[in-house]
């Protein structure tokens, strides 16, 4: 088998070699790939915890609303009371808690997402700090 898929790469390279148009990537250049693509993820969920941390952080000291904190109760304006009984007496007392962690995996996945993105596009300072502001005016805005 791994005969097989030696060769089928020896006739994908000789086939990239006759056309001029270099339609199939060469097998180096997917490997160089690889290690940013693990660095751009490392960063991104790096700089979601640290992000996370911080908000943790202004939270115990100054007692300031976390962004998942903001973001629930303004997703609560748009829940029916209908489904928001249901899941009291469903969950209990612990329903809140439970929106709560639910809203802090989705902010951090969103956030690793988006570091990850900036990493592996390798942005100018400056865009990432427009971003900065950007998400900050977001948060502003949805939940004052």
């Amino acid at each position: 088998m791994a005969l097989r898929s030696l060769r089928s790469l020896r006739s994908l390279r000789s086939l990239h070699a006759v056309h001029s148009l270099h339609v199939l990537p060469s097998v180096r250049s997917l490997e160089s790939l690889r290690p940013l693509c693990e660095r751009a993820v490392v960063g991104g969920v790096l700089a979601a915890l640290v992000g996370g941390v911080s908000m943790l952080f202004l939270r115990s000291t100054m007692q300031v609303r976390s962004v998942p904190e903001r973001i629930m109760e303004w997703l609560l304006l748009f829940v029916p009371p209908g489904v928001f009984e249901a899941a009291i007496q469903r969950l209990g007392s612990d329903a809140k808690r439970y929106a709560l962690y639910l809203a802090i995996t989705v902010m951090l996945g969103l956030l690793a997402w988006l570091g990850r993105t900036v990493i592996r596009g390798r942005w100018p300072v400056r865009s990432i700090g427009l971003l900065g502001v950007l998400l900050w005016l977001a948060v502003m805005l949805i939940a004052p």
